[in-house]
């Protein structure tokens, strides 16, 4: 059990150290009180406020009595009464003191109300969602959040944007909706502005948590990355990053399977804890260090660990350490043999977590021990702890309202269910196999009844691996999607350009240019409206959202209508599509509009995998009457499908050759949005017949009987003429379509441009130019695991000189170049062609430095 295990597992338990981080951040890295606004509160009062902040740590009673006097006091004014309501709520909360929170809550809504003070109502609504949080209604504390976060972007307060953020931040985090929370924490990010040591201090806090969302998301990676970045942030304000730092840091790694580094982290973070005399800290560490050696095998270390955290958690009397510690002891005791021993601390630990209402943590345990007891071999024991673990986790699968959530729990417990018949059906022919038997030696009868717990621990086992596995696919489900959004600003960039572009040829009189432009514009567009429409498609099918709209048509006038459509692909892949008509008319009963999609995708399907090794390359296309039905078949000579992939052809996201995502041969939805549509019109079907290296047939049956037959479109741009002849880019991107839209842009305004797909074709290159660049423009993620980091040291290795550098990114937002790149002009896909050109025109023209 990982009780750290609440940053990772436990997603409560991760909100919750959350708000301690934003407490840490507020009160003791900054010495003022929680949201307080240094530019409104008085120095004097400001200051006490700080330190009564302090003293809420050690001494909450008599910190939360002083505030109490400071609100009563007819002296203060509303702005210091809103800030120490605030701070008295915070201490109220920790100190579970909750109706009394509640009260402050009250009270900051009458005071919003009766100086119309905003900043007062989006305060009194940020609590109220924190209260719901805490009380186990998430849904309803985002609610509440997201109105305070509409409010408090209204006020234009970047404070009150970035506090209202932080709780929404935490309560997606207590809902386990890690993609959200992520959304809200780096929004949170961008507001916070400013370089002064307390803002860096933030934002390096606010950098961590998005590392934390990342290790919960299981991207170790990207984990590491925002860690490394939240370091940089807290050594650039002048102080040592907090020992929570290399807590998360040893997290990603552990994440990633690197134990050494994680071990070093875990370590850091302990002495760290210890020098601040931070024992909450310590003990985390103290915590997943004796996880960490125990996974290792090292349980003599993991005992010592754990007692040490034992003794800590009994010291400073924190209840959840305590409970939590008493059971990574007792596993550790387990694991060296000391079972007795082990199995009464373990049920000392767990009754704890049970009692303060800890159910991740106390599910977490029961998987533990039953690990545990496997590896001792006492699987009897085993099946026992691993039947508590899933009653836990049913019931707080229930409690998710996420709709994703709610949808996997209807599965397992659908499977469950059947497994639990199965189970009583063995352990009924058990126990008659028992009385059978009766007579026999008892220490055959220890033997069986030792197999029987064997096979069902066993089975339940795999159970359980499913249920994760299935868990795990929504996850990663959810990273390709948002990975997919990133590869649509690829075409929106290129549309820009290229209409730019075409723009600029048309004014100078080049009617034949103009139109090559616009038409590449257009395939570019089909791409984005095409990735769009294929995830958007998927969803509403899978929800049940799409009605099939039936009429009577010839279905030859349908095919040769899709036939054309797909012409220009089937031209640019040098594929011949033919189309066998029958010699009778053949009239369907269908949806025409979801049938073409059908058709569309089954022979863009073919195109894209035709075998480039084939002289001539071809796909057919042909219906025939078969008595009440008729049927389709699109017949290629492609590359085929291998027997071990035909049965994933029709699952979500699934490409044949494509690991690496490549836009420009799809999303891997063509044929997922094919199944869907014939599994939702009647009296259709779909079948499939592939050999390796010959080509595929796909068969669509559908009804037969008697006919009829529709679309249009438009585009506009703008932009002043530039002065930028001469000018020498040297240009890397791997995107083949934004590459050539951009070298068609800066050619049309005279721009020299050398372009390169990889690292790899520049490296070749620059030994070999003639002259220094003006501009090094590329992307930051390039094929190969290199980025603009290397491309910018390459060149500025060869031309030993600081060339301007402008990084055009499909990055979000919130990202942020690394230092070692010095000064970069950033700019964010998809951006106007009037914008590019004039970041350039602006280096160009600006004095360059010695």
């Amino acid at each position: 059990m990982k009780v750290r295990l609440a940053r990772v597992g436990n997603l409560r338990g991760f909100a919750a150290i959350f708000f301690f981080m934003a407490f840490l951040l507020s009160g003791l890295l900054l010495g003022a009180p929680v949201g307080a606004h240094a530019s409104i509160l008085p120095t004097p009062l400001s200051e006490r406020l700080g330190k009564l902040e302090k003293l809420g740590h050690t001494e909450p009673v008599a910190a939360i009595e002083q505030l109490r006097e400071i609100d009563a006091d007819s002296a203060t004014s509303d702005d210091e009464r809103r800030e120490t309501k605030k701070l008295l709520f915070d201490m109220l909360m920790r100190t579970d003191r909750r109706a009394e929170a509640k009260e402050q809550v009250a009270g900051l809504r009458a005071l919003g109300e009766r100086n119309h003070d905003r900043a007062a109502t989006v305060l009194s609504l940020e609590l109220d969602a924190t209260v719901k949080k805490f009380e186990g209604d998430s849904d309803q504390g985002a609610a509440v959040i997201e109105k305070a976060i509409a409010l408090a972007i209204a006020a234009h307060d970047d404070d009150l944007v970035y506090e209202t953020r932080e709780t929404a931040t935490a309560i997606y985090l207590d809902m386990g909706q890690f993609p959200a929370a992520l959304t809200h924490a780096l929004a949170g990010l961008e507001v916070l502005k400013g370089e002064t040591p307390e803002i860096r201090r933030r934002r390096a806090v606010a950098l961590d948590l998005v590392s934390q969302i990342y290790t919960s998301l299981k991207d170790g990676k990207m984990a590491l990355d925002y860690n490394d970045r939240a370091r940089a942030m807290m050594r650039s304000a002048g102080d040592e990053y907090v020992e929570g730092f290399d807590i998360d840091r040893g997290d990603a790694y552990a994440l990633l399977g690197d134990t050494d580094n994680a071990r070093k982290a875990y370590e850091d973070a302990l002495a760290a804890a210890r020098r601040r005399s931070s024992s909450k800290r310590e003990l985390i560490a103290l915590l997943n260090l004796a996880n960490l050696v125990r996974e290792e095998k090292q349980f003599s270390l993991c005992v010592r660990y754990a007692q040490g955290g034992l003794r800590l958690a009994q010291q400073v009397q924190v209840s959840e350490y305590l409970y939590a510690t008493e059971v990574s002891l007792g596993l550790c005791h387990i694991d060296i043999g000391s079972v007795a021993l082990g199995q009464g601390e373990v049920a000392r630990g767990m009754e704890g977590l049970r009692k303060a209402g800890n159910m991740p943590d106390l599910e977490s345990a029961y998987g533990e021990l039953a690990t545990a007891e496997e590896n001792s071999g006492r699987y009897k024991e085993a099946l026992e702890a691993l039947r508590e673990q899933h009653a836990i986790a049913e019931s707080l699968y229930r409690s998710d309202q996420s709709r994703t959530m709610a949808q996997m729990q209807a599965r397992f417990d659908a499977a469950d269910r059947q497994r639990k018949i199965e189970l009583l059906e063995e352990e009924g022919r058990t126990q008659a196999e028992e009385l059978k038997n009766k007579n026999l030696e008892r220490s055959l009868v220890g033997l069986t009844a030792a197999l029987v717990a064997l096979i069902a621990f066993v089975a339940v086992r795999e159970k359980e691996k499913l249920r994760r596995a299935a868990h795990k696919a929504n996850l990663d489900k959810s990273q390709f999607l948002a990975n997919a959004a990133h590869d649509l600003r690829q075409p929106m960039q290129a549309i820009g350009n290229l209409l730019e572009a075409a723009r600029h040829a048309f004014t100078r009189g080049d009617v034949a240019k103009s139109e090559e432009l616009v038409l590449a514009a257009q395939g570019a567009t089909q791409i984005m409206r095409s990735s769009f429409n294929s995830v958007l498609e998927l969803s509403r099918l899978d929800a049940g959202a799409l009605t099939a709209s039936y009429s009577e048509f010839d279905l030859a006038e349908l095919i040769d209508e899709v036939r054309l459509s797909m012409l220009p692909l089937a031209e640019q892949a040098k594929v011949q599509i033919r189309f066998r008509r029958s010699r009778k008319k053949c009239v369907v009963r269908s949806d025409r509009h979801l049938l073409a999609r059908v058709l569309f995708n089954l022979l863009s399907n073919a195109v894209k995998y035709s075998d480039a090794r084939k002289r001539e390359k071809a796909v057919v296309i042909g219906a025939i009457a078969l008595g009440s039905s008729a049927r389709i078949a699109i017949v290629d000579n492609g590359i085929g499908i291998a027997e071990s992939e035909r049965e994933n052809v029709f699952k979500p996201f699934f490409q044949i050759g494509n690991p690496g995502r490549d836009r420009e041969i799809g999303l891997g939805l063509g044929l997922s949005i094919v199944r869907s549509i014939v599994d939702l019109l009647d009296g259709h079907a779909i079948a499939m017949h592939s050999t390796l290296g010959l080509g595929t047939r796909f068969h669509v049956d559908l009804p037969r009987t008697e006919v009829r037959p529709g679309i249009a479109q438009e585009v506009m741009i703008d932009m002043p003429d530039l002065d930028l002849a001469g000018t020498y880019v040297l240009y890397v991107e791997d995107d083949s379509l934004v590459r050539s839209s951009t070298e068609a842009l800066l050619a049309e305004f005279g721009v020299l441009c050398d372009s390169s797909k990889s690292y790899e074709e520049l490296s070749g290159k620059l030994p070999r130019l003639e002259r220094m660049p003006d501009i090094v423009l590329t992307d930051y993620r390039l094929s190969e695991k290199h980025t603009a980091l290397d491309v910018v040291a390459a060149v500025r290795t060869e031309f030993d000189a600081g060339i301007p550098v402008i990084l055009l990114t499909g990055e979000s937002e919130g990202f942020s170049p690394p230092q070692e790149l010095g000064e970069v002009t950033v700019l964010y896909k998809p951006i106007s062609a009037s914008t590019l050109l004039e970041q350039i025109r602006r280096i160009v023209s600006a004095p360059r430095g010695g």
